[in-house]
């Protein structure tokens, strides 16, 4: 009696933990699609020297917001004057809804610079323009601001095999890749 009670407990928690499982995917699915579209307005760039005000050290707790804020006004500025003269896109700080330093990687020599840009418009414009920028051997790079998954699925992209046969991927969008293989096509974001 007490054994076929501890198989029917044991059945209970195995479907328990199998629900518990399921809705565990599905949040991560949301999570991830939130976090794609938060990301969806903002690139990054790569390269784009600092000025000596954002060079400086991030400001105490004594110091006043008013450092903060003229830093990161001059990110924006930085990024304004980018945009305006190489790129040849007309960009004022107002496009921007927020601009800053991100800590540098191991292969960088500045900070990059995280953009939120107000409209997806000028965001997918200064994406586009950019493009130019490896013509002339520039040492600038725009990106998109990818989510962490993405960032590695796209890190990982360039020789992967599955059973024998290369997928090859492609950007597809803002934040998304498009896996190709034998003709067939699946959009993932």
């Amino acid at each position: 009696m007490d054994h076929q009670l501890d198989q029917l407990r044991i059945s209970e928690l195995q479907d328990n933990m199998k629900l518990l499982t399921t809705e565990n995917t599905v949040q991560h699915s949301r999570m991830d699609a939130l976090e794609v579209y938060m990301h969806v307005d903002n690139l990054v760039i790569k390269g784009l020297p600092e000025t000596y005000t954002e060079a400086a050290q991030p400001p105490s707790a004594t110091e006043s917001e008013s450092a903060t804020v003229q830093n990161g006004n001059t990110t924006i500025a930085s990024v304004v004057q980018f945009c305006n003269t190489q790129l040849n896109i007309e960009v004022s700080p107002i496009d921007i809804s927020i601009a800053h330093r991100m800590p540098k990687g191991q292969s960088d020599d500045t900070r990059p610079i995280m953009v939120c840009f107000a409209t997806r418009q000028i965001r997918d414009t200064v994406y586009v323009v950019q493009k130019a920028l490896r013509q002339f051997r520039c040492h600038i790079y725009v990106n998109e601001h990818l989510t962490k998954s993405n960032n590695q699925t796209k890190a990982c992209s360039e020789n992967v095999e599955v059973y024998g046969r290369t997928i090859k991927l492609q950007g597809l969008g803002p934040g998304m890749v498009l896996f190709m293989q034998n003709y067939m096509m699946m959009a993932e974001s």
